[in-house]
């Protein structure tokens, strides 16, 4: 939890693969976990169910914003929606899972993509 705090857009490489993951361990038996970021914990599906609600949350937002818009244009509506106003330093990995929530979205079939006028817009499908 204190990673979605103090980062909103937490970096995941392949976010629909982290989903499943989540899902795998939150219906995992064990007597402890060590989940990353984090102390050791005697339980895990809580935790691991608040992760699957934050970045699923993050990606029908995504979802929602996108139509029509060029990367750029829905990466400030994000920021905007979420009321971020992020440093330079952090665009970087903010781009990236913007990037990456759009890959998931791709991958679902949900979303299209076309090149206009050379640049890039996003649609729903």
């Amino acid at each position: 939890k204190e990673t979605w705090d103090n980062y909103k857009y937490p970096f995941f490489h392949d976010v629909n693969k982290s989903l499943e993951t989540m899902r795998a361990i939150k219906d995992m038996e064990a007597d402890f976990y060590v989940p990353s970021h984090n102390a050791m914990l005697c339980e895990i599906a809580q935790l691991a169910q608040y992760n699957i609600d934050k970045l699923t949350q993050k990606k029908e937002l995504v979802y929602d914003l996108l139509e029509g818009k060029s990367f750029e244009t829905l990466f400030k509506a994000v920021m905007e929606k979420e009321k971020l106003n992020i440093r330079t330093e952090k665009y970087p990995m903010y781009s990236l899972m913007i990037r990456n929530l759009l890959q998931a979205l791709v991958e679902d079939n949900c979303i299209y993509g076309i090149l206009e006028d050379n640049t890039f817009i996003y649609h729903r499908k």
